[in-house]
């Protein structure tokens, strides 16, 4: 793989974390489950 592919899928990467991140943030209150333990009320 060449250096731009490298950085493209780390770039990807990094989006697709920061998204499951937001997901789990944002479904707490739809999905009650252990998939989101940072604001269980």
């Amino acid at each position: 793989m060449t250096s731009y592919q490298l950085s493209v899928t780390s770039y990807q990467l990094s989006v697709t974390s920061k998204q499951s991140a937001v997901i789990k943030e944002v479904g707490c209150g739809e999905n009650k489950a252990a998939s989101c333990p940072l604001t269980s009320r």
